[in-house]
């Protein structure tokens, strides 16, 4: 089923997401697959997964409201007031408050929402992101293409966004997967 991505959620489920729109999981290393139900019936397409330490699934795809699943792929609600349907899902977090921080990938701005990604709200954060992270300890850490490449790091939810770091790169560069604990 030319599988595109693989995730693992925190109780060691693994999803993986075929370039045709179906995903299945995993609660054995692998051993045996389940179907999961999509999360647009009619679409059978790309989209983009990604899960919280929730567990919660999260799904974007071009010109379709976002979706989730709280029960490992067996239904699907729509979420997202206030995002853009054309948003697509960069990075989502939770921290350990509840409040969820998503990052859109393609309009490369930050929102957050306090009621399980219903509703969102933008967040007043250095524009152009191209990489969201949040710490163990729930700090915001952001990289955009200001002065070149920059990180900016928050310890108060985003209220408030600090620059620690600017480089200048000789060649264009991508950072798509700088961040590891």
């Amino acid at each position: 089923s030319l599988p595109n991505r693989i995730v693992i959620s925190n109780d060691n489920t693994f999803f993986i997401l075929t370039w045709f729109g179906k995903l299945f999981k995993s609660t054995d290393h692998g051993v045996s697959w389940l179907e999961c139900t999509k999360p647009w019936s009619d679409y059978s397409g790309y989209y983009d997964l990604k899960l919280t330490s929730d567990n919660y699934i999260w799904a974007t795809s071009w010109e379709r409201p976002m979706r989730c699943s709280r029960d490992g792929g067996v239904t699907w609600t729509t979420v997202g007031t206030g995002l853009l349907n054309m948003d697509i899902l960069g990075d989502i977090y939770r921290l350990t408050n509840g409040t969820l921080f998503f990052h859109s990938a393609s309009n490369m701005y930050l929102s957050k929402s306090t009621d399980d990604g219903h509703t969102w709200t933008p967040v007043n954060a250095p524009r152009y992101s191209t990489k969201f992270y949040i710490t163990d300890t729930d700090e915001l850490i952001l990289i955009n293409q200001e002065n070149g490449i920059s990180i900016f790091k928050s310890t108060d939810q985003g209220l408030n966004f600090t620059l620690k770091h600017s480089v200048m790169p000789q060649f264009g560069t991508r950072m798509d997967h700088i961040i590891h604990k």
